[in-house]
């Protein structure tokens, strides 16, 4: 069991707004941040409480195991296959599917990692983005990293998974603030990483 500093803020708008920005093209509308973490002691004790359980997403082609602090939340973003949101620990996580069909052949799993990681740092300010590392989950090559930055003087940190399917490339996004990442790499990992792919046939968007 591990103790986590996580920092907490009463609504996190600014971070569902940078989504948004990067997914839509929306506005931005950041809240000030808290001046200090969640009390270290405390986290812990709740922490101790918390059970995995898995969340399938809607198409029913993946899934990912979650405390029961985590949620759905169908609202975050209109692509979103799941959907999953932390007020505890003011995370979100979300998964994103591309159509392989969509994209020039010569595209590999590096140059659309970096890809995405552009799209992303293009709505931050100082953003940074972390080496590619190569992972092997649930039987699919992907790639992990991580995209840093700030909005309005708030430091955010994006850690990414990218799987490669047959037909699809599957990303796999959890953000929060920096020092929550950081200081908590393994508990995000653990989550990003426990992500299934299920095998569905005549399923409604005709995948």
């Amino acid at each position: 069991m591990m103790g986590k500093r996580i920092r907490n803020q009463t609504a996190l708008a600014g971070f569902l707004v940078l989504l948004l920005v990067f997914l839509t093209a929306c506005g931005n509308n950041q809240r000030e941040p808290p001046e200090s973490p969640l009390n270290h002691e405390g986290l812990q004790e709740e922490e101790e409480t918390e059970k995995y359980r898995a969340f399938r997403s809607s198409s029913g082609k993946l899934s990912v195991l979650a405390t029961d602090l985590w949620e759905e939340e169908e609202t975050l973003h209109e692509e979103s296959d799941l959907s999953l949101y932390n007020e505890a620990y003011q995370s979100y996580l979300i998964t994103l599917t591309d159509d392989k069909e969509k994209f020039p052949d010569e595209l590999d799993m590096d140059s659309y990692s970096e890809r995405i990681g552009a799209a992303v740092m293009k709505d931050l300010i100082k953003p940074r983005m972390t080496e590619t590392e190569m992972v092997e989950i649930d039987g699919l090559g992907g790639r992990k990293f991580k995209v840093e930055g700030k909005i309005d003087d708030v430091s955010v940190t994006y850690a990414f998974l990218i799987l490669e399917s047959e037909k699809e490339y599957v990303q796999v996004i959890a953000w929060s603030f920096t020092e929550n990442i950081e200081n908590n790499a393994a508990y995000y990992d653990r989550i990003i990483e426990s992500v299934k792919w299920h095998e569905v046939e005549n399923n409604e968007n005709g995948n």
